[in-house]
């Protein structure tokens, strides 16, 4: 026999058991409601992107205020807790969609709809205050559905600010972080690159401070932790290629890593980071005067190196001749075909001499080769350090840094950045796949080395070395996936960089631009796009970029993207060198914070030229730049006591002056400046400025740069004619 349960017990159970389940019954309504809010709102949002009003009025009128309990009734409450707040509340338009919500839907337009209005009938409308039906309902819509989003937001269904993001991946590394607002169906992670096999021609662009320089270090730490070879090869000024074993020292860039869940610098890496970093500069005379880096028992850190020139293609040769006349290529390439063996620059330059051609061709190509030969780095088989590319591209636990920072003309500079570039491409063309690593090649200031037409070099020489370096990375970027290369770079001004250049480049990293300049990347890659992402690209803040690439390589999830932005970019754990801080140079920097120090270099270095390879032709040089001035100034100019000539354009029509008539060109323009002031009664000196109506540039541009000039003389029409060839 068992006890009975008392009736006032049962009833209690039944009570609370019915209480449980009211309650998981209102539970799960309030779940299901809170979902049909989260996707209305988000389903609103993307018809409206898409421009279709009409089925964003549908999901409202069905799904959305009914969700939020918004109606003719409740709408007055919801106006009393939203008015006082920050967020978008348009009361006169939410009362008028719950009044006539059909209404609105019909009159509002869909995507491919227009509004049949001409401009006449739009004036009239705006005179009378009269706004169409169609324009009313698309207004009434946008602001009914931005109050139902901050309706959501106070009834705590959705967040009030951007909450979702995904990060944006490199090979190895995260390179960024893309903020989206919570409606955005973005996937997390996104990749910049299709993968390991991927080799692009990557360009960073932006305004000066913007953050594109921390980029490239960031794209070289990415490459180099997924196993490439790493070559940054163009450092012209400031070894700012020579500090990525260097842990980050600057502290707003430590925070922003930190913000971002990474550790600040490689002085914190979980893993100890083992990097290694050499350092080569040419052998060259110019080093006499420098210092180079030490370390702390007294060996060099710096490595020279030399190039055998007979081992260079007759090519590469021609191009380090720079632009040369009809008869002057043809004397030049005819001895390069008829030398042989292991010979030398003073060999051709004896030849040349030697030759049958006229004496104008043969003092322009024998001063090119003394140019050549007196920077000391193109020398012999037999000379000392001599690159090994085979060691170099099979260490991929070295990055290898090139920097002409010590070398004092340009000319030099493009010269070993053109061999480099020519050389690294050439000697993996002669491998089978695979024989190395994929190779990551490093190059910034695209615009000084690949720059457009009308930002070239006034230096004919230099142009010549400017347009083959255009020439070849266009090859190196067209078939950089058989050579396994890939190719980064930076640059402040994307049309300042030569179009069959940009034309190759496959992902855009655009930091901060102003409107015109933010246009230009997206509609050479992509096309034509709304002005809302090229607004977002002039807003964007320090260090924040807009990610384009071209064939849909932004993946992820299985989707492909053909830009993300705003992405918060992820500075390098390597220093940055600030050309702002204390420590402005990559020699201070490796000076101040390792072990390393500065001081002559060392004793056995042969920087001077052997007398084996010296060229000892008649010195022609000042003579025959004496004679091309006296004939430039006599032929190209007038006097003229009331005009002034931008020192700029003398200079450029002389050196089409001196080129069409085989004279040799000054290597400087202040050489050239003291040859016309020598010659003739010019006025000169910082006051003399350039006017607005002598030159081809807006006030604007006038007024921040007002380039100097000579007084008092002028270029005559043939000095003009000459002006208009460059």
């Amino acid at each position: 026999m068992t006890e009975e349960t008392p009736d006032h017990v049962i009833g209690d159970e039944t009570r609370a058991v019915s209480d449980n389940v009211a309650s998981n019954t209102e539970s799960e309504q309030e779940q299901k409601r809170r979902i049909v809010v989260k996707r209305g709102v988000k389903t609103v949002y993307e018809y409206l992107t898409l421009g279709r009003y009409r089925s964003a009025g549908v999901i409202l009128r069905d799904r959305l205020l009914p969700a939020l309990d918004i109606d003719d009734v409740t709408i007055e409450g919801a106006d009393d807790v939203i008015r006082g707040s920050e967020l978008d509340w348009y009361y006169d338009s939410v009362k008028a969609f719950l009044r006539a919500p059909n209404q609105y839907i019909r009159a509002a337009p869909e995507r491919g709809d227009t509004i049949r209005e001409n401009a006449l009938e739009n004036a009239v409308n705006s005179a009378h205050g009269y706004e169409s039906p169609s324009r009313r309902a698309q207004t009434v819509v946008k602001e009914t559905a931005q109050s139902a989003h901050s309706a959501a937001i106070g009834q705590g269904i959705i967040p009030r600010t951007l909450d979702r993001s995904s990060r944006v991946m490199g090979l190895s590394v995260q390179m960024g972080l893309q903020h989206t607002s919570w409606t955005m169906d973005m996937p997390d992670p996104v990749s910049m690159f299709r993968g390991e096999k991927d080799m692009p021609f990557v360009l960073a662009v932006g305004d000066t401070s913007s953050g594109k320089s921390t980029f490239v270090a960031r794209a070289v730490e990415d490459r180099y932790e997924a196993g490439h070879k790493v070559l940054d090869i163009h450092d012209r000024k400031k070894l700012e290629n020579g500090v990525y074993d260097i842990a980050q020292q600057q502290q707003t860039l430590r925070e922003v890593r930190r913000k971002l869940g990474l550790q600040p610098g490689l002085d914190e890496q979980d893993d100890e980071d083992d990097r290694e970093l050499e350092i080569y500069v040419p052998i060259s005379s110019n080093l006499k005067e420098k210092k180079v880096l030490y370390y702390e028992d007294g060996t060099c850190r710096i490595k020279p190196f030399a190039v055998d020139v007979s081992s260079l293609p007759d090519t590469l040769l021609s191009a380090f001749a720079g632009n040369l006349t009809q008869n002057q290529s043809a004397e030049w390439n005819n001895q390069l075909e008829l030398i042989e063996g292991d010979w030398t620059l003073a060999d051709l330059v004896e030849r040349i001499a030697e030759g049958d051609a006229d004496d104008t061709v043969k003092q322009v190509l024998i001063t090119r080769l003394k140019t050549m030969q007196s920077n000391g780095w193109l020398r012999d088989a037999d000379s000392d350090y001599l690159l090994d590319w085979e060691n170099i591209f099979r260490d991929t636990d070295t990055i290898t840094c090139f920097s002409t920072s010590l070398m004092k003309d340009d000319r030099s500079k493009y010269r070993v950045f053109l061999y480099l570039l020519s050389t690294i491409y050439s000697e993996r063309e002669q491998k089978q796949d695979g024989a190395y690593a994929p190779a990551t090649i490093v190059m910034r200031e695209l615009s000084h080395i690949a720059p457009s037409r009308t930002n070239r070099s006034s230096d004919p020489v230099e142009q010549g070395l400017q347009d083959r370096i255009s020439d070849k990375m266009r090859k190196v970027a067209s078939e950089s996936g058989h050579e396994q290369m890939e190719l980064v770079s930076d640059t402040q001004h994307w049309k300042q960089v030569a179009k069959r250049v940009r034309e190759h480049l496959n992902v855009v990293v655009m930091y901060r631009l102003d409107y015109t300049a933010a246009e230009d990347p997206f509609s050479d890659k992509l096309g034509r796009v709304k002005h809302k992402y090229i607004r977002t690209v002039t807003q964007q803040e320090t260090g924040e970029a807009t990610v384009i690439a071209d064939n849909q390589r932004i993946q992820g999830e299985g989707k492909s993207y053909r830009f993300v932005q705003p992405v918060q970019m992820v500075p390098p754990a390597c220093h940055h060198v600030d050309r702002k801080a204390q420590y402005n140079t990559g020699w201070l920097c490796r000076d101040a914070y390792t072990d390393e120090y500065l001081d002559e270099i060392p004793s056995d270095w042969p920087v001077d030229v052997p007398p084996r390879l010296r060229v000892d032709a008649p010195d022609i040089d000042e003579q025959n730049q004496h004679e091309g001035i006296v004939a430039f100034l006599r032929d190209c100019t007038s006097m003229d006591d009331n005009e002034r000539a931008p020192k700029e354009d003398m200079r450029k029509a002389y050196s089409a002056f001196a080129e069409e008539h085989g004279y040799d060109l000054h290597e400087s323009s202040d050489s050239f400046g003291q040859w016309v002031a020598e010659l003739v009664d010019v006025e000169t000196g910082s006051g003399v400025r350039a006017r607005q109506s002598d030159l081809n540039r807006s006030q604007d541009d006038y007024d921040s740069q007002r380039p100097y000039a000579y007084g008092g003389i002028r270029l005559n029409q043939k000095g003009l004619d000459y002006l208009n060839q460059q």
